[in-house]
Formats: C-alpha cells, sequence, structure tokens
C-alpha cells in the first residue's frame, strides 16, 4: 500500500515509522530542517528503554507527484487545509483521506478534496512526544479507532489490518463520531491544562485544583454533546479520562509542547469548538470560554515577541 503521511510531528514520525514496515511510506513535512534530520539519522521511535530506526526519505510538502493509496493527516486542524491543498496531486480518485488531528471540524475540510466515501474519520489515543526533529517518545502503547460506512468498508478494514500488523491497533467503527467525541473530551482537558499549568498528562488528576476545572469542562462538554444528539454519562467520561490520563502520565500533550516551542496551538478546534457549539444551541459553557481565552492569552505574549 502506497501511504503518505502529511506532517512529521510526533505522531506523524510515530505513523510513518511503523508503517513502513510493511509499506511504501513517504512522509511529506515542509521544514528543510527535519526533513535534513530524518534524512541523516532516519526516523527514531523510542519506546521504555527501546529505541528503533526507520529509514524514510523525507519529502517536501508539495513536491510529491504519485498518487497515493491513503493520505493520513497528522498535522493540526488550523493547518489541514492549507496542507491538503499544497498536495493535491497526490490525491487521485482512488485515494483515501486519513485524518488523525484533534479537535472537530475536519471531515468538513477534506470534503473539498475528496467525496464522502474516501474520507475516513479517525481518532488515536497514542500519545508520543517530540524530543527531536527525527525522534518520537511514545509515552503509551494506545488503540486507534477509524471509522467506516458501507461503501468503504472493505478497504477500511483492510486499512486497519495493515495498521495493526505494523504494530499500532486499530480498529473500526460504523459510529466515529462517538469515538471523536471521546477523545475531545480528552483533549479538551488534557491539552489546555498541561499547557496552562506546565505539566504532564498524569499531574492534572492529581492536584485538586486542577482536578476541580477539568470536571466542569468536562460537565459541560457532555452537555454540548447531548445537543448534538450524542449521549454520554458524566461519571463514565471523567474515569475514562483519568485512566487515560495514568496511561501517558508522564506524556506532554501537543499543546503543552506548542506553548513549549512558542507555536500557535488548536484551542478554537478543541474547547473552541464546545463554546460555538454551546452559542448554536444558546447555552453557556464558561469554563470552556475562559480557557479558550487564557490559551489565547498565552499565545499573544510569544507570538507578539516573533514578530
Amino acid at each position: 500500500m502506497k501511504i503518505a503521511i502529511l506532517g512529521a510531528g510526533a505522531i506523524g514520525l510515530l505513523y510513518a515509522g511503523m508503517l513502513s514496515k510493511t509499506n511504501k511510506v513517504y512522509l511529506l513535512e515542509n521544514k528543510h530542517s527535519t526533513r535534513l534530520s530524518i534524512k541523516l539519522f532516519g526516523i527514531n521511535i523510542k519506546w521504555k528503554k527501546q529505541s528503533e530506526i526507520f529509514r524514510i526519505k523525507p519529502i517536501k510538502s508539495g513536491k510529491l507527484k504519485e498518487e497515493m493509496s491513503v493520505l493520513i493527516c497528522c498535522t493540526k486542524t488550523k493547518d489541514l487545509k492549507k496542507s491538503l491543498e499544497m498536495n493535491k496531486r497526490i490525491i487521485g480518485p482512488n485515494t483515501y483521506i486519513m485524518t488523525l488531528e484533534n479537535g472537530l471540524g475536519n471531515d468538513k475540510i477534506i470534503r473539498e478534496f475528496v467525496d464522502e466515501n474516501h474520507i475516513i474519520l479517525g481518532m488515536t489515543k497514542n500519545n508520543a512526544v517530540s524530543i527531536g526533529k527525527n525522534i518520537t517518545k511514545r509515552a503509551n502503547l494506545g488503540t486507534s479507532v477509524i471509522g467506516y460506512n458501507e461503501q468503504n468498508r472493505d478497504f477500511v478494514t483492510n486499512l486497519a489490518s495493515t495498521i495493526t500488523s505494523c504494530g499500532l491497533e486499530t480498529k473500526i467503527s460504523n459510529n466515529i463520531n462517538y469515538h471523536i467525541w471521546s477523545k475531545l473530551f480528552i483533549n479538551i482537558v488534557e491539552n489546555p491544562l498541561s499547557a496552562i499549568y506546565n505539566c504532564t498528562n498524569g499531574i492534572i488528576y492529581f492536584r485538586k485544583d486542577i482536578d476541580l476545572i477539568a470536571k466542569e469542562l468536562l460537565r459541560e462538554a457532555v452537555k454540548v454533546a447531548k445537543l448534538e444528539g450524542l449521549e454520554f454519562d458524566f461519571e463514565e467520561v471523567y474515569t475514562s479520562n483519568k485512566e487515560h490520563a495514568a496511561s501517558t502520565f508522564d506524556g506532554l500533550s501537543s499543546m503543552a509542547q506548542d506553548v513549549i516551542h512558542k507555536r500557535k496551538t488548536e484551542i478554537d478546534s478543541l474547547n473552541g469548538a464546545i463554546v460555538k457549539l454551546a452559542h448554536e444551541h444558546n447555552i453557556d459553557v464558561p469554563i470552556n470560554e475562559e480557557i479558550v481565552n487564557i490559551v489565547h492569552d498565552l499565545e499573544k505574549k510569544y507570538l507578539l515577541l516573533k514578530k
């Protein structure tokens, strides 16, 4: 299977390296320094005391012309449309676009490039941290879920089997929105709170002050999900979140990494998406709204200095 990975962040490196075991993989990345590091040293995937090197030739985003079987998007939602536009030459009539990005709204962007039957929405509970331009450190062995409909079920089943055989457990579901929201609950807590408090995922539920904020973020989000037609039990969501944080105790969220490296975050597609939907349903979500404002203030401090 010919697979292109869009983005060489922590998850992009993880998927590119692991999938290269049995597939022809192309890693598309804009930054020259990142491509050079991968070209010289390979992709280094660390797990506990183990380390494995994968030799993949990185390609500048937009330079690959060959039609792909699958394009796996590992960029942030805010960069998705621009990245797909830049690489549209590799998207043919038989190309599937799979997304593992956090947040809501990725499917609307992808619909501009392929039809409904060639969109594979997904979510992953793999947590990885970039510790170098070519090095990603796994914080857990998480499971991913990708969605299917009756028209693409055979392809999605085969794709999930291929990804699983490479060491990244992947299941399929015909109710992918449920799984995307389940992951969203994790992201609206772990991402902003680890960024604001400069802590790892596991610390969030051990500090009572942060835990109280986490609970309120989740209460508001569960209410919004119900208005969107998805029924979740708050206590089950809270328990599941705590379990995920424990399994990635030393993991650092992508938003915390963004703040450390002074990059724009994806807060608008996470808590910001909850706020937007809440407003559409005419309800208030004050804690999520405040968290969005705090993260925007953090961004302003360092993004203004960059200019």
